[in-house]
C-alpha cells in the first residue's frame, strides 16, 4: 500500500486498518490475521493483535496503545509511551519508558530497572511479578518496589532477600509505624503452631 490516510479491510485475514500509513507497516507481512490497527504508523503484525495510537507494535495476541510502544511478546500488553514488553504470559507495562523482561510481569511507573528480570518465556520463583519504576532516564533506571513470584517484597531493593526487604538512605527512617489514636503502636509476632504473641 502507498503512504497516506487509509481505511482498509483485508478480507483474507479478517483484519482492519484505519489511519495514516507512513511506510511498510501495513504491508503483506505486517498484517496479522484477525488484527486491528488504528492510528498513525501502527503495526499489528501478530495474530489477533491490536495497536492504537502512534508508532506502536504488537506480536501475537498482544495489545499496544499510546505512543511508541512495543508489545512483541505473545500475550503482551503495553500502554503509555515508549514501553517495551519482552516477557510472555500476559506481561503488561503501563507508564513511560518501562521494560518488562520476565514471564507474567506487570511494570508501572517510569524507567524501571530491569537488572533482576529474566526468564521471559517460563515462570521462575525469583521473577518479578510486579515492579514500580521510579527512574528518571534511560541511563538512570531504578525501582521503588518489586514483588517476586516467591512472595518476597523489596522496597528500594531489586532482589529481596526476605519476605519484606527495605532499603533506604540513612537520612530517612526505613520503617515507621504510627497509631491513628492516642495509644501505643503494637506489633504482634507468633508462629503457625502457637498463636500466643512473642514479645
Amino acid at each position: 500500500y502507498t503512504p497516506g490516510t487509509k481505511l482498509l479491510w483485508i478480507s483474507n485475514r479478517a483484519a482492519l486498518r484505519a489511519g495514516r500509513l507512513m511506510g511498510a507497516e501495513w504491508g503483506e507481512d505486517s498484517i496479522g490475521a484477525y488484527s486491528i490497527a488504528f492510528g498513525s504508523n501502527v503495526n499489528a503484525s501478530g495474530y489477533a493483535s491490536a495497536a492504537f495510537g502512534a508508532g506502536n507494535r504488537t506480536g501475537y495476541y498482544a495489545i499496544a496503545a499510546g505512543y511508541g510502544n512495543s508489545a512483541m511478546a505473545d500475550d503482551a500488553v503495553a500502554f503509555g509511551e515508549y514501553n517495551r514488553v519482552d516477557g510472555r504470559g500476559g506481561s503488561m507495562v503501563v507508564g513511560e519508558n518501562n521494560i518488562s523482561k520476565s514471564f507474567a510481569a506487570t511494570v508501572v511507573g517510569r524507567y524501571n530497572d530491569t537488572a533482576a528480570m529474566s526468564s521471559a518465556n517460563t515462570p521462575a520463583s525469583s521473577n518479578p511479578l510486579f515492579v514500580v519504576g521510579n527512574g528518571t532516564a534511560a541511563n538512570s533506571r531504578s525501582n521503588a518496589m518489586m514483588v517476586t513470584a516467591n512472595g518476597r517484597v523489596g522496597i528500594g531493593v531489586n532482589n529481596p532477600g526476605a519476605t519484606l526487604d527495605i532499603a533506604g538512605p540513612s537520612s530517612l527512617q526505613q520503617l515507621r509505624l504510627r497509631s491513628t489514636g492516642n495509644d501505643y503502636v503494637r506489633i504482634r509476632m507468633f508462629n503457625a503452631v502457637n498463636s500466643a504473641p512473642f514479645w
